[in-house]
């Protein structure tokens, strides 16, 4: 949780949290909901997705106890998709501009969706989402990050993350 807290701190610092609209006229309450946002997008989708690869969450074994975050994390995403779906822009909150929850999508969206398309919501459940990871890779610094291939292929810490993606992927296919 201290990585949300800091992230929090520098969001502020950096004027992450977006701007007053005449949908939200309280700087307090937008906070509030942008990290809401943050905390789903961290919490129930990027930890429970790497929680699925240090475990090596098999997808073929429904009986699995651990196959039910795999249920859930499409279910988060498609509510953050019918959240932003709401929205009069293209970011959360009729922002503008990306703020700290924008960001957290993006990477919890891509994050999921690399690790296993089984954990995204069905085509038209995430429309949004995928308007959003398009606008975000276009934004300069991201667009240099990704066509640098700067971006790191692991997840987590696990020492067996390479040999469980490459055996998902063959069962994926």
């Amino acid at each position: 949780m201290i990585f949300i807290i800091l992230a929090q701190l520098l969001a502020r610092k950096f004027d992450l949290y977006g701007k007053i609209t005449s949908s939200i006229d309280d700087e307090d309450i937008l906070h509030s909901y942008i990290d809401g946002v943050v905390s789903c997008a961290f919490t129930d989708i990027i930890m429970n997705v790497l929680t699925c690869i240090w475990l090596m969450v098999d997808f073929v074994d429904e009986t699995n106890p651990m196959n039910l975050l795999t249920k859930r994390i499409p279910n988060d995403l498609k509510n953050l998709n019918s959240l932003l779906e709401k929205s009069s822009t293209s970011f959360y909150y009729d922002q503008l501009e990306p703020t700290i929850a924008d960001y957290f999508v993006f990477e919890a969206y891509t994050g999921a969706r690399d690790y296993s398309k089984k954990l995204l919501p069905n085509e038209e459940n995430r429309q949004a989402l995928d308007k959003l990871e398009q606008i975000m890779k276009e934004r300069p610094a991201i667009a240099n990050y990704l066509n640098k291939g700067l971006l790191y292929k692991r997840f987590s810490g696990s020492p067996k993350e390479s040999e469980y993606i490459a055996k998902l992927a063959e069962t994926q296919n």
